[in-house]
């Protein structure tokens, strides 16, 4: 009843604070938006723009669709 004396109190309903669901929802999009951001911003560089940075257009899709790492390369080399 605590609650319900806190409503009347104050005249209104006691304030919302998010679950662990919640957060977790807001947070899953939030990093899918940045994603596709960086995903759209690599996009537009050209092929020797992605080779400087050390990936290529495939590990680009491979990244944004697949597993998580470029194939399980380690660092390239310039050749």
């Amino acid at each position: 009843m605590r609650i319900s004396r806190a409503i009347d109190r104050r005249g209104g309903d006691p304030p919302l604070q998010p679950g662990r669901r919640e957060m977790n929802l807001f947070s899953s999009l939030f990093r899918r938006s940045e994603k596709r951001r960086t995903y759209a911003d690599l996009l537009q560089f050209d092929d020797r723009m992605l080779r400087d940075i050390g990936v290529s257009r495939s590990d680009l899709k491979q990244m944004m669709f697949g597993s998580r790492t470029a194939h399980g390369r380690g660092h390239r080399t310039h050749e």
